[in-house]
């Protein structure tokens, strides 16, 4: 029996209470954001449980070439510097639309996988990550090097559980 007869106030909240709360970034171009630089992805109020983050290829790539991607934290409140939360993951090039880059959990060196299928990604995170710290503020991002993405689109996407009180994210692009 399907969820259909539910309305769609009760999915949401079905879908919040199992996966976490999700916020997304807007569609962006690669050209801009997989171009050799430090962005920030999403705002960090409190402390919070990372259960899924990634990026959907909405637009493929006509030449990603060699792309490489990190994600990490920044703190600004209190201020600590960038701090790596995943490896550094293979070539961007191997994306199709409905591909994914997906951050994986279990430890800060954790390199993100990349799906070459389109619309089908290994789900759970092995180990979430607890990210931020109690009244503190700070950003997820992501750092791309060696090679600028030339076109096509993304859109990133984060399922967390607040773990302070009033923790939230909020997307910065």
């Amino acid at each position: 029996m399907g969820y259909e007869h539910y309305e769609p106030d009760t999915r949401e909240e079905i879908g919040n209470q199992v996966l976490g709360f999700r916020v997304d970034t807007g569609v962006l171009a690669n050209l801009t954001y997989w171009h050799q630089d430090q962005w920030e992805l999403f705002n960090v109020y409190g402390v919070i449980k990372v259960n899924y983050l990634f990026a959907e290829s909405l637009v493929i790539d006509g030449a990603p070439g060699a792309t490489l991607l990190q994600l990490n934290f920044t703190s600004t409140v209190p201020a600590i510097g960038v701090q790596v939360i995943s490896g550094v993951s293979l070539t961007l090039a191997t994306l199709v639309v409905g591909g994914r880059v997906r951050w994986i959990g279990t430890g800060i060196a954790s390199v993100p996988l990349l799906t070459g299928t389109a619309c089908i990604t290994p789900g759970d995170a092995v180990l979430s990550m607890i990210i931020g710290t109690e009244g503190g503020t700070g950003t997820i991002g992501m750092v791309t090097t060696v090679a600028d993405a030339t076109s096509g689109s993304h859109q990133w996407s984060i399922f967390y559980e607040p773990m302070s009180d009033g923790a939230y994210v909020t997307n910065v692009i």
